[in-house]
């Protein structure tokens, strides 16, 4: 369960670092959470928060792998990659179905709303692969 723990939590923040960088889906996203700010607005607001923020993600990101670890090992019992991407996939569907109405009635962006639950996509998937596969 270590090694696919860790491994698991390293490779979402790798992921999230890669998704919401500028070069890919960063700048849609930024326009979408901060509309009419300057990216380089967005970038000094975003790094007085980050002392805070980042360490809460990280130990958010502990929490969920050690409900994953439970809900694929002892609840469900999962042993193959296939039902390990299964399983993620459908908890990110359940996520974005929880989320959606507060998305839409608090007049969110959709756009961040499509970004947020694909990286959500991959981190369940990326966290329920690794701890299958690492034990």
């Amino acid at each position: 369960m270590v090694w696919g723990a860790v491994i698991g939590m390293a490779a979402s923040q790798v992921l999230g670092m890669i998704l919401y960088s500028t070069l890919v889906l960063g700048k849609p996203w930024m326009k979408g959470n901060f509309p009419g700010k300057t990216i380089t607005q967005i970038k000094e607001l975003q790094g007085k928060i980050g002392l805070v923020s980042f360490p809460m993600c990280l130990a958010s990101q502990a929490v969920l792998v050690i409900v994953l670890h439970y809900f694929l090992g002892s609840f469900l019992k999962v042993t193959s990659i296939a039902v390990a991407v299964k399983v993620g996939a459908a908890l990110t569907g359940m996520a974005m179905l929880v989320d959606l109405p507060h998305c839409l009635f608090g007049q969110r962006s959709l756009v961040v709303f499509v970004i947020d639950h694909v990286y959500n996509l991959l981190v369940f998937v990326t966290m329920s692969v690794c701890l299958v596969y690492l034990g």
